[in-house]
């Protein structure tokens, strides 16, 4: 669903939902969004320019968006939240989309981009597989990290042309792997702390 009010692809309670390779960029909310132990099945679609977040599981949910496009929310471009699950290989979360097709995709609306948003987002005990994705270009974190979590993005371009920004951060005890990854980093990398760990 184009421009929705709402969320664009919205599944509550338990719900499973398959939407391969839909289109629902422009969301008023969130474009996609699990909660309550729901499953979305979205790999390819395009979540973009959301008014929320791109992609969002929350409460025990599951998202499969691999090859996707979430980029331009205004929150974060993908969200896992509260042990949640997403599943988002080769996921496209820069700042605009690549190729500039944004305007042309979404009816002239790129000027709905954002790039305060963070890139890929894991937190309370969640976890996002988005290895060989992108989040570039993003004045907020790249690859953020925190409560437990972990981000699986080996081989994930983070990098961003913003003087002072930390591309890929952990806090509070989380993981990511980013063996092969772009971008800088919030501690040194191999070596635990409170924050966590950056294996690189």
């Amino acid at each position: 669903v184009m421009k929705a009010g709402g969320h664009g692809i919205y599944a509550e309670g338990g719900a499973i939902i398959y939407a391969r390779g839909a289109f629902c960029s422009a969301a008023g909310i969130h474009g996609i969004y699990a909660h309550g132990g729901s499953i979305i099945h979205a790999d390819t679609a395009n979540a973009s320019g959301a008014g929320g977040n791109g992609i969002f599981a929350e409460d025990g949910s599951v998202i499969d968006a691999n090859n996707a496009i979430s980029s331009g929310a205004t929150d974060n471009n993908i969200y896992a939240y509260n042990s949640s699950i997403i599943n988002a290989y080769g996921i496209d979360a820069n700042f605009a989309v690549s190729g500039g097709s944004l305007a042309s995709d979404i009816g002239g609306l790129a000027s709905s981009l954002n790039v305060n948003s963070n890139g890929v987002r894991s937190q309370n005990g969640s976890i996002v597989n988005a290895e060989s994705g992108s989040a570039t270009g993003l004045e907020g974190y790249g690859l953020f990290a925190e409560s437990g979590s972990t981000i699986n993005a080996n081989a994930f371009d983070a990098s961003s042309s913003f003087s002072g920004i930390t591309n890929i951060n952990v806090v509070s005890g989380s993981t990511i792997n980013a063996n092969g990854a772009t971008g800088t980093v919030s501690q040194s990398v191999n070596t635990i702390t409170g924050s966590g760990i950056i294996f690189q």
